[in-house]
């Protein structure tokens, strides 16, 4: 159980909260613990800083929020993933010029968290402490802090499976539902290169170790152990690393370089199948949308045979800065926006966003059919796995260990080092920057 939901626990035997003002705001400002006022009675003009289809998204909700909040005027700033962070680091070093609400990433939360305790405000105390049991296990631990605040909201998350090519696997003779493990996939993978010379998947090798993560997630393992000790030379590791390297040297991964790299290979047909995050989805029916019925979903395979396929890549959050002035109309924007299954159901049939909020699951884009997919309901794939997902810990040094990770990732599968050695050599490095120990 999470600290945040052992808090709950005690807070639902508490009295209800009175409205006060406390000191954990900081960086600025001062934290409200209610927000009860009458919605049509709520003014204020709160800033919402994004980024691409999460600014898209959100901008879209705003009518529908405003008919609620008719004196609520909500600003969203599309700036750019960077200058989000860039300018967010600034300004809670300054504890001044934020805005009202703004998109954080999944991974990169407990970073800020750390860097400014202060900073941000504990959603739980304003409503979010009822919600907490209908947010997806795994993506609620890199918002909380480290006593037990939710300084933001599991906005999309990133249940992992894998795209693949229909017209290839037909055409190698490779039938999709007969891959369960890692050797199904290794083995099909063999069998489309010697039937149509594609190799199955794409990795940018120096650059982005998602491949890494998704296959370590998948069985418990992370960067990190549930201690903080250095886990990438753990044993779920080294195996990760082993198989990505057995199918580099078997000719089955291109090695693509940036998303445009990843992109391109995919739709072109210059690979056969992509692990990848649900959000996936959304670049092919952007992308490829002329390609109707030549992509498919599979669960990932396992690395044995009856081991778990549920994994994690990607996902943001949402955060209310404790130098917000408007508050409670921040947090009612976020509450409207991310606490609501029609509002998320329409930010992932129109944006490609997966809920992290469970009961929006239940609502009918998840069985829809998609035509880009040969009409087969696929968030439904997604959202049976979520709760699967194995909970891991980041850190605020996730940004240090995958700079490590990724140097080890090219030396394995572009130099053939040895994975253990490697691995083990990152762990050490990690360790001597982070002051952490490598786990046992």
């Amino acid at each position: 159980m999470s600290m945040h939901r052992r808090r709950r626990y005690a807070l639902l035997a508490a009295t209800a909260l009175v409205a006060a003002a406390c000191g954990n705001g900081g960086d600025g400002g001062e934290q409200i613990e209610t927000a009860d006022t009458p919605a049509e009675d709520l003014e204020a003009n709160i800033t919402v800083w994004a980024w691409n289809v999460a600014a898209g998204a959100l901008d879209g909700l705003v009518p529908a929020f405003n008919e609620e909040y008719p004196n609520v005027q909500v600003t969203v700033e599309d700036i750019g993933r960077l200058d989000v962070y860039d300018r967010l680091t600034v300004g809670l070093e300054a504890g001044t010029g934020l805005p009202d609400v703004v998109a954080i990433e999944t991974d990169r939360m407990p970073t800020f968290v750390n860097a400014h305790p202060q900073g941000f405000v504990d959603l739980g105390p304003l409503g979010a402490d009822e919600h907490v049991d209908d947010l997806s296990p795994s993506q609620l631990p890199q918002s909380e802090g480290p006593d037990g605040e939710l300084f933001s909201i599991p906005w999309d998350g990133g249940p992992a499976a894998v795209f693949y090519r229909t017209d290839l696997f037909e055409e190698a003779g490779v039938d999709a539902d007969s891959i369960e493990t890692w050797d199904d996939y290794l083995a099909a993978g063999e069998q489309i290169l010697e039937a149509t010379g594609t190799p199955l998947l794409s990795i940018d090798m120096p650059s982005d170790d998602g491949m890494f993560r998704t296959f370590t997630q998948q069985q418990g393992s992370f960067y990190f152990d549930e201690n903080g000790d250095v886990a990438v030379a753990s044993d779920e590791a080294v195996r990760t690393m082993t198989f990505l390297q057995d199918l580099a040297e078997a000719g089955l991964v291109s090695n693509d370089a940036g998303w445009d790299g990843l992109v391109t290979a995919n739709i072109s047909g210059e690979v056969a199948s992509q692990p990848n995050g649900v959000w996936w989805s959304g670049t092919l029916e952007d992308e490829a949308s002329d390609m109707a019925g030549q992509w498919g979903v599979f669960e990932l395979p396992a690395p044995e045979a009856g081991g778990n396929r549920a994994s994690n890549l990607g996902g943001s959050t949402l955060a209310v800065p404790a130098a917000s002035e408007n508050q409670e109309a921040a947090w009612r924007f976020v509450e409207f926006a991310l606490l609501d299954a029609e509002n998320q159901a329409y930010m992932l049939d129109e944006w490609g966003l997966f809920p992290s909020y469970l009961p929006s699951y239940d609502e009918p884009v998840f069985s829809e059919p998609r035509e880009l997919f040969g009409g087969e309901p696929i968030f439904e794939l997604f959202a049976d796995t979520v709760e699967d997902i194995p909970e891991v810990n980041y850190t605020e040094d996730f940004s240090e260990a995958q700079e490590i990770v990724i140097n080890a990732q090219a030396d394995i599968l572009l130099e053939g080092a040895d994975p253990e050695t490697r691995l083990q050599e990152a762990a050490e490095l990690i360790a001597s920057q982070t002051g952490r120990d490598v786990a046992e």
